[in-house]
Formats: C-alpha cells, sequence, structure tokens
C-alpha cells in the first residue's frame, strides 16, 4: 500500500491550506467587486436623474424667462403708446407723462392682448 511520513501529510497540509486560503480570498475578491459595480451603477443612475432634473429645470427657467420678457416688452409698448415714460433709480420708480398718447390708443384694447 502507500506509505506516508509525517513530512509528505505536512507537505500536503500546506498545499491544501494555501489552496483553500486563495479560494476564500478570491471569493472575497469577487464579492467586492460586485459590491463596487453595483455602487457604481447606483452612483451613475442617480447622476443621470439629477442630470434629467437640472434639465428640466433648465427649461422651464428659459422657456418662463422668455415668456415674462415678452409681457415685460409688451408693458413696455403700452406705456410708450400711453405716451408715459419710468423715471426713477433704484425702488423709486414712477410713471410720467412726457406726451400726448398716440392717436387710437385705448388702454381697453391693450389689456384684452
Amino acid at each position: 500500500m502507500f506509505r506516508f511520513t509525517i513530512r509528505d501529510v505536512l507537505w500536503l497540509t500546506v498545499a491544501v491550506a494555501i489552496g483553500l486560503a486563495w479560494w476564500i480570498e478570491h471569493g472575497r475578491l469577487l464579492a467586492a467587486v460586485a459590491d463596487a459595480e453595483s455602487r457604481l451603477l447606483a452612483a451613475v443612475t442617480d447622476a443621470n436623474i439629477r442630470l434629467d432634473e437640472a434639465e428640466s429645470q433648465r427649461v422651464w427657467w428659459e422657456r418662463n424667462t422668455q415668456i415674462g420678457a415678452a409681457a415685460h416688452n409688451r408693458t413696455l409698448g403700452v406705456i410708450e403708446k400711453s405716451g408715459l415714460a419710468i423715471t426713477g433709480n433704484g425702488n423709486a420708480r414712477r410713471l410720467v407723462k412726457i406726451r400726448e398718447p398716440d392717436s387710437g390708443f385705448n388702454i381697453e384694447q391693450q389689456q384684452s392682448r
């Protein structure tokens, strides 16, 4: 039969221990890589959601700024047609009459626009 010395058994034990240690460490490494990949995927998804929200807010602000500017320009046009002007500085602004209104100017028609 087979005859093993103590030295052979010790070498076999060392070889099995090294193999087992490698296998355990390899499993831990795979788990760490999978965890890092899932955290990275979650971070990228969160960043994309935040980017979409920021883009929608940018579009909203751009649209509302353009609407506000158009309304402001219409208001300035009505003020100009009515023969008034805005004077003053800082918070002390007021309308002053500088000339007679344009012929055919009617404030009710201007307000309905």
